[in-house]
């Protein structure tokens, strides 16, 4: 991330990121030793057979090329600088069958990724001591204890708290505590969860989180594919309006009272009665996200879509700050960054990673 001109795409940038988070992930498996199977056991019982998601990927690039700017900017303004990542995980991430195919996950890029890009870019040099503090969330007790005992051993003399919790539940909490800090305080808030509709941020708790404080970033992974599926799925079954109409309401709070019919979505939520014909697009839920985020001071909102097989949608990550002057940087230095460098399909993106797993540590390109 230069300050200079953003070039046309450079997929051998790409790669010698995505390099050095895999041989992390793995240098850290080393470092714990026996307790490394631990983790592979954990990966077997999450993903059998021969799954694969090199489309997280993305998600997690993404996230590692934005860290660095947010922290860089971040540090000249605030002295209390939080993360807060509301569906941890346990720390790496699995994206094919191979033991060794893993790369680092969110609570851990946020961890170790501005001490390597501080290393080795020296604009970046004051961004070496990270965050202040760190609240990781899980809900599942299990891949919270993996988390915990993994951050334990890498960043002992940290403050980090990892919360064996639901965010729903828990991010009210914080907010609280957050707000009688007195110290000037920025947070970055990366929400990742699954598909289903049962596990995402309600909106009771999101907008709670995002109003606390003036400053503060979002990176959301929105899974508008799979939740543009379940809620039509819901639409499809007039026995299933309510629950419809409940989830809706439960996720995006009065956001459709304000959009009304302009958007597909609100369009079915407002009717009295289920509809005899429904359609939904997936750019209906992004846009209830732009408008739930503007509307709670949130001054410039991009989305960046990301592809599976045959150019289809997968999700789409939303960056999103209150930063006066945020259009300005996190266009030039993060969406556009990320369209010239990012892997347009995913035989593409998968392509990458194989290769580099076979390789190996690519340290030559960092001489």
């Amino acid at each position: 991330m230069s300050k200079g001109k953003i070039t046309v795409r450079d997929l051998r940038k790409f790669e010698q990121y995505l390099s050095e988070m895999h041989k992390k992930a793995l240098e850290i498996m080393g470092f714990l030793g026996r307790d490394a199977e631990k983790v592979r056991r954990f990966f077997k019982r999450q993903y059998p057979g021969h799954k694969e998601q090199y489309w997280s990927v993305k998600k997690l690039y993404s996230l590692a090329m934005y860290l660095p700017m947010f922290l860089q900017i971040g540090m000249t303004y605030f002295k209390n600088i939080i993360y807060i990542d509301t569906h941890a995980g346990p720390g790496l991430a699995k994206l094919g069958p191979g033991d060794n195919e893993i790369v680092l996950g969110s609570p851990l890029l946020s961890i170790v990724w501005p001490e390597i890009v501080a290393t080795r870019h020296s604009m970046f040099k004051k961004v070496r001591s990270g965050f202040t503090k760190y609240v990781f969330i899980e809900k599942d007790y299990i891949t919270c204890r993996i988390l915990h005992h993994i951050v334990k051993q890498i960043a002992p003399n940290r403050d980090i708290d990892v919360r064996c919790s639901d965010s729903n539940y828990y991010l009210p909490r914080l907010a609280d505590e957050i707000s009688n800090v007195k110290k000037s305080t920025l947070l970055l808030l990366f929400v990742d969860p699954f598909g289903s509709l049962n596990t995402q941020l309600v909106y009771s708790a999101l907008s709670r989180i995002i109003s606390v404080s003036k400053g503060i970033d979002i990176v959301l992974n929105v899974m508008s594919g799979e939740l543009v599926r379940a809620f039509a799925s819901l639409l499809k079954d007039p026995g299933n309006f309510y629950r419809y109409k409940k989830y809706v309401k439960m996720l995006f709070g009065d956001t459709c009272e304000d959009i009304g019919e302009q958007v597909e979505l609100c369009k079915y939520y407002l009717m009295e009665d289920p509809p005899a014909d429904s359609y939904l697009s997936q750019d209906s839920i992004v846009k209830i996200y732009d408008y739930l985020l503007r509307k709670h001071g949130f001054k410039a909102v991009y989305v960046v879509p990301v592809e599976y097989r045959g150019k289809r949608i997968l999700y789409h990550l939303v960056f999103a700050s209150k930063a006066p002057n945020a259009s300005s940087w996190l266009e030039r230095y993060v969406i556009k960054y990320l369209g010239a460098n990012l892997p347009r399909s995913y035989g593409e993106l998968k392509s990458l990673f194989l290769k580099i797993t076979k390789r190996g540590p690519l340290d030559r390109y960092f001489a």
